[in-house]
């Protein structure tokens, strides 16, 4: 063993001998310290505090406070029983019955509590006393009945998952805006526009045998079942479905899908509205099944003329409408020409029952598409208030037909004259 072994070892045995010193040295020191104030740790106990019960120390002893659930929330026992199919349990009356008689309500995670505690203790007599007070045909019955009402609780839900999961996947398709020559004014023009509602392929694909995973549990034949006809899309190919449910399950799922609107917005081109509008989407129950096999739109019939506005979208695109599958809504707006010249976007929202926007296409014009000659006659375009080219308002005061100026031929009305002819230029006779 070398010099730096032993220096090593020795710090070791040093080091150990100081720690032993300081633990034999502290004990007693640290105890005399607690024994000299003996409220310290009662001291800090007194500013704890657990949920809504108070603790505190000295004379006034221990306080807490009573904080009762919503009454919206509390059942009886019975209705406890009832919604969940379980069976008496030997609760003692105190925990059900208040002193003047009436049930006492607590929350389901209560009843829980106090039901899985009764139903384990003493359980074969309680199940013994409840078997000799029920008969054989009503025991029996009972337990059915039990079971059914869990069941139609459960049924009753269904109507809303299967709403919501089929409306956040439809898109839209809008035509270029169309007038009608007649309806033209010097103040104002209606505009026509189609609006396409198309659903996703990857919902229309999926969506039916979504509704039929969640109605397949509660298919029951009964005298009390209506007859609701499904379609689904498998393999391919499409194949119909029959399902027993109780009336309230498909009268709610018609009032859900009929509670759809489609909103249909003009906007320029700082996002701001134009002018906007709203109409039923017409949708019905049976649109759970269309959502598989759209209905179909037909708008370019043989030996109908059609216009090359019509036959484009709202960003120039070609837009073939024949043999189209989806939802068709038609919109009519009149604009005064300065509204008109700001059009430059439209979006299309379909809206739930409670009015929350589920699906939404904004569409931008790119130009491309054909100007439909009412401003290209005026010789505004691209319009009113458009982008940098665009002919300035005031040039257009004193043209024939636009302000309140008469047409060329027309009889001036007694009292107004004409506007003065601006002055000729060099060449001209």
């Amino acid at each position: 063993m070398n010099d730096k072994q032993r220096l090593i070892i020795l710090l070791c045995a040093m080091a150990g001998i100081g720690v032993l010193t300081l633990i034999i040295v502290a004990g007693p020191l640290a105890q005399s310290r607690l024994d000299d104030d003996p409220m310290r740790l009662r001291g800090g106990m007194e500013t704890m505090e657990m949920g809504g019960v108070g603790i505190a120390g000295g004379a006034g002893g221990l306080t807490w406070e009573e904080h009762e659930m919503p009454e919206e929330l509390t059942i009886t026992y019975s209705e406890w029983l009832t919604a969940e199919g379980r069976r008496l349990a030997a609760i003692p009356g105190w925990f059900v019955t208040q002193e003047d008689g009436s049930s006492k309500k607590y929350t389901s995670s209560q009843w829980y509590q106090l039901h899985t505690i009764y139903e384990t203790v003493d359980v074969r007599d309680a199940a013994a006393r409840e078997r000799a007070r029920r008969g054989a045909a009503g025991g029996k019955l009972l337990t059915e009945v039990q079971q059914q009402l869990v069941v139609q609780r459960k049924e009753v839900e269904l109507p809303r998952p299967i709403y919501d999961a089929g409306l956040d996947d439809f898109y839209f398709q809008v035509t270029y805006p169309t007038y009608n020559i007649g309806e033209v004014t010097e103040y104002a023009v209606t505009v026509s526009m189609d609006v396409i509602m198309r659903v996703k392929e990857s919902l229309s694909r999926s969506y039916g045998e979504f509704v039929r995973r969640k109605l397949a549990p509660y298919d029951n034949p009964g005298p009390n079942r209506a007859d609701f006809y499904l379609v689904t899309y498998q393999r391919s190919y499409w194949r119909p479905y029959q399902f027993k449910l109780l009336p309230t399950t498909i009268g709610e799922l018609g009032r859900l899908w009929a509670g759809n609107v489609i909103s249909f917005e003009l906007l320029d081109r700082t996002d701001e509205t134009i002018v906007s509008t709203m109409q039923s989407a017409g949708h019905s129950i049976e649109t759970i099944n269309h959502i598989a096999y759209p209905p179909e739109i037909d708008l370019n019939p043989t030996h109908q003329y059609r216009t090359g506005a019509q036959l484009i979208d709202f960003a120039g695109n070609k837009l073939p409408l024949h043999n189209v599958h989806g939802w068709r809504y038609s919109f009519r707006f009149t604009l005064s020409l300065q509204q008109l010249a700001r059009l430059h976007k439209v979006r299309a929202q379909l809206l739930d029952t409670e009015g929350d926007v589920r699906s939404e296409t904004t569409i931008v014009s790119t130009g491309k598409a054909p100007f439909a000659g009412l401003l290209g006659a005026l010789g505004v375009a691209p319009g009113l208030g458009g982008p940098p080219g665009a002919m300035p308002p005031g040039m257009l005061e004193g043209m024939p037909g636009v302000g309140g100026a008469p047409l060329p031929g027309v009889p001036v009305p007694p009292g107004q004259q004409l506007p003065p002819m601006p002055p000729a230029m060099p060449g001209m006779i």
